[in-house]
């Protein structure tokens, strides 16, 4: 009777290793498929993350364009608004050049006279 209940617990210690061994082999599995996959999932968020870069650098190029565009527009503003009164100063420079060039010519006339 001793023989049979150790026997019996030889084989059952038996059965449970090679339960442990087939469990360990499924996981092994596992764990090789899941490295896999996170292996491709890498080589797809890898690209997806460059992209976002890019983007976050083209966003940040475009706002700052966009700030540039309007201080330009506001100059252009600036100098339309003020468009005539550079106009009017022009053509009294070009009065008073005129009348200064009048005044040499009669002061010259009565010069050699």
């Amino acid at each position: 009777m001793t023989v049979s209940l150790s026997q019996r617990r030889t084989e059952s210690l038996k059965s449970a290793l090679d339960k442990m061994q087939a469990t360990t082999k499924s996981a092994q599995r596992c764990s090789d498929q899941l490295a896999s996959r996170a292996g491709r999932l890498g080589t797809l968020t890898g690209p997806a993350s460059d992209a976002s870069s890019m983007l976050s650098h083209a966003n940040a190029s475009l706002a700052a364009t966009l700030i540039l565009m309007r201080d330009a527009r506001e100059k252009f503003d600036t100098v339309s608004d003020c468009e005539p009164a550079i106009e009017r100063l022009h053509r009294g420079v070009l009065t008073l050049e005129d009348r200064m060039m009048r005044a040499k010519g009669e002061k010259n006339a009565s010069g050699d006279g």
